[in-house]
């Protein structure tokens, strides 16, 4: 995706996003969020938080991810339901939003 304007930064614990990212997100989008072409994983340092959120929510509610031909898509919708709590979504959030426009 382009990089976009990015809003006022998300609130939240950046150290429990960190955790939750590295352990839960970071094997696909990358460290630092920047994204991997290999596995088709988008960039998401960058992007809007309501954006993110709604994608997330998309995933987890099964609105995305749901075609048996989009399995990249299923494997999101299998980890959007590992972030327990909606303050944990936020830290993790807050987290993406803290890596700023990394390519």
């Amino acid at each position: 995706l382009p990089r976009t304007q990015q809003k006022p930064a998300a609130a939240g614990n950046l150290k429990n996003g960190n955790n939750l990212f590295q352990g839960k997100c970071a094997a696909c989008h990358g460290t630092r969020a920047e994204g991997n072409v290999a596995l088709s994983s988008p960039r998401l340092a960058g992007l809007d938080a309501a954006y993110l959120r709604r994608q997330f929510q998309h995933f987890a509610q099964g609105g995305r991810g749901t075609d048996p031909k989009d399995t990249y898509g299923r494997q999101m919708a299998m980890m959007a339901k590992t972030i327990a709590t909606p303050k944990d979504l936020e830290d993790v959030i807050a987290y993406i939003h803290a890596q700023g426009g990394a390519p």
